[in-house]
């Protein structure tokens, strides 16, 4: 079986330490400092595009995986797995009438596939790669740790909120309630007041003749000094 060589095109770094080529969408992370999911791996392209692999080259997929060999594969392996990669996913594999999005997609699995050997292959790349990676797994950690600690911090936030409204609701509802209390208390104790009242009246009837009098000439009193005015 023939085995077929290519040049890799290496593409123009972005300020971020990411490398991209835009024939595949595709974009390989190396020395960024940033918290991605999985830096030193294989990520979708720009929002709103579809990863150019077509769903066997999905988010978070190392070199390794694209060559589908384990992180100790040896030299000889990483070289048997690129033959096969590499014409497995060759573009001119694909039909003389397929579209130009689909052999664009296969460009950019056979630059992928050509990338993994290029620093697999190599021990000073692969180290380098292997030490970035490992980095970037330490730093994901960090910033799990981090994340779950505010999650907490957030969760504990709502809590004391949420106890605070309730004690605040509760001291109101203990307010109405004293109120509402107070209020029919006085509303007994009249009632109380006027039936003690009756009864001595019942008993006595002249207590109400003698309170009408009193009642009338209190009300001629004034009359008379409303006239003297």
């Amino acid at each position: 079986m023939a085995v077929f060589f290519f040049s890799l095109a290496i593409s123009p770094t972005k300020p971020d330490g990411r490398r991209a080529d835009s024939a595949y969408g595709a974009t390989i992370l190396f020395n960024s400092t940033r918290p991605p999911s999985r830096a030193g791996t294989l990520s979708s392209g720009p929002r709103g595009r579809k990863p150019s692999f077509a769903g066997q080259m999905g988010v978070g997929l190392t070199l390794y995986d694209v060559l589908g060999i384990p992180t100790d594969a040896t030299t000889e392996d990483v070289r048997k797995a690129y033959k096969t990669k590499a014409l497995e996913t060759h573009p001119d594999k694909l039909e003389p009438t397929a579209r130009e999005r689909e052999r664009r997609a296969a460009e950019g699995k056979f630059r992928n596939v050509c990338e993994a050997f290029q620093v697999l292959s190599d021990p000073a790349k692969r180290k380098a790669y292997d030490d970035r990676i490992q980095h970037a797994q330490l730093n994901k950690q960090a910033w799990d740790v981090e994340r779950e600690k505010r999650n907490k911090e957030r969760e504990e936030w709502a809590r004391q909120a949420k106890e605070r409204s309730e004690a605040r609701m509760k001291t109101r509802a203990d307010l109405y309630e004293s109120v509402r209390k107070i209020k029919e208390e006085k509303e007994r104790h009249t009632k109380l007041v006027e039936q003690f009242y009756q009864e001595l009246c019942d008993r006595n009837p002249e207590w109400e003749l003698r309170r009408q009098e009193i009642l009338q000439r209190k009300e001629m009193r004034e009359k008379g000094q409303s006239f003297t005015r």
